[in-house]
């Protein structure tokens, strides 16, 4: 799965770079970064057509924290009448990795796991300057993802309580994005 995310990506990158744009200001890849859920998300994105946009993306996490994701995204985007952005509807679907290391002072126990997991997303940019190029974005993802802020507070609830929590999950029903993203071509 590693290999067939990585290749995609690779395509999406070499195919847009010699093609010209479909999107309103003739941008056809963009290139985002993201934070909120999930700790940095870098992801590349391809317009089909001037409304369909299809990418790959990879969810930095940390060992024994938060999981690393790979995967693929869909949008349909529904442009504003201003020109100045649009709001999307979308789907990811990806691969969660996570390792989690204990040490008890000489016992190290490894223990690794993969899970699939996917999203359905509502979006919606906005493009800042008069070149288009780049724009800010926010999105809300319903499904099933990592997502670290509701490790944390889970995390800090559990601390109040009379029992110890052993299994706090990093995996969560909903996750929230937002960043920039810069409109690469013409």
């Amino acid at each position: 799965m590693k290999k067939i995310t990585k290749t995609i990506f690779a395509f999406i990158l070499l195919f847009s770079i010699s093609a010209y744009g479909q999107r309103s200001n003739g941008q056809k890849l963009n290139i985002g970064f993201s934070t909120g859920t999930t700790l940095l998300k870098l992801e590349a994105n391809y317009y089909l057509t001037k409304k369909i946009e299809v990418g790959a993306f990879y969810g930095l996490g940390l060992t024994g924290l938060a999981p690393h994701s790979y995967g693929g995204v869909g949008k349909f985007h529904f442009h504003m009448p201003a020109r100045n952005g649009s709001v999307y509807l979308g789907t990811s679907l990806m691969l969660m990795s996570s390792t989690y290391m204990i040490n008890a002072y000489s016992n190290e126990i490894t223990q690794s796991e993969q899970k699939i997991g996917g999203s359905f997303i509502i979006g919606g940019n906005g493009y800042l300057g008069r070149s288009k190029r780049v724009s800010n974005f926010m999105e809300l993802h319903f499904g099933y993802m990592p997502n670290i802020i509701s490790y944390a507070f889970n995390s800090l609830f559990s601390a109040f309580e009379q029992e110890e929590n052993k299994n706090l999950n990093v995996y969560s029903w909903w996750g929230i994005s937002y960043g920039i993203r810069i409109g690469l071509g013409k």
